[in-house]
């Protein structure tokens, strides 16, 4: 059973500049492993948006 997951695909909405989106990709890599979704006890795939 899976239990822990890193960010497999990030991708940006809107890209701000080749530096700072750089930098975002990153520290987003530098994330500590998350726990994986569920529904009905089965692993989903999330979605996450950080609206800054």
């Amino acid at each position: 059973m899976m239990r822990n997951m890193k960010a497999m695909q990030v991708s940006f909405r809107e890209k701000a500049d080749k530096e700072l989106d750089a930098e975002a990709l990153r520290v987003v890599c530098l994330m500590p492993k998350w726990i994986p979704a569920k529904e009905k006890e089965k692993i989903r795939n999330q979605n996450f948006t950080c609206l800054f």
